[in-house]
């Protein structure tokens, strides 16, 4: 995933340890730092895939595979994520598109007033 102003790329790949983690690099390839380092999760070892830009170039979201979350997307203007949230009590695909305030570090569900 290129950096809003073209000089980053984020990407997942295997670590030494075999799991996923999330690295960046120039634009040209050179100089891979890792982002991530999944065996010190919170939640215990954890895959981390899928870097999402916000359009300030920087913060990046991303995907783990300890949580419930998938498909992160920035607002344009950084406030929110967008994400499809695997949430036990979801009735129907509506339920799972959420919104996260990452400064208050609370979600709330995107599409409520369309289930009215």
């Amino acid at each position: 995933m290129w950096s809003p102003d073209g000089s980053r790329i984020a990407f997942s790949t295997l670590d030494a340890s075999g799991r996923w983690s999330i690295y960046l690099a120039s634009a040209d390839g050179s100089r891979p730092t890792g982002l991530t380092a999944p065996e010190d999760s919170p939640g215990g070892p954890a895959n981390d895939f899928g870097p999402a830009w916000s359009s300030d170039g920087g913060r990046i979201a991303f995907t783990q595979d300890s949580f419930c979350a998938t498909s992160p997307a920035w607002s344009p203007d950084g406030a929110s994520i967008a994400f499809n949230g695997q949430i036990p009590e979801a009735r129907s695909a509506l339920d799972r598109a959420l919104s996260l305030d990452p400064r208050r570090e609370s979600a709330r569900r995107l599409l409520e007033e369309l289930r009215r």
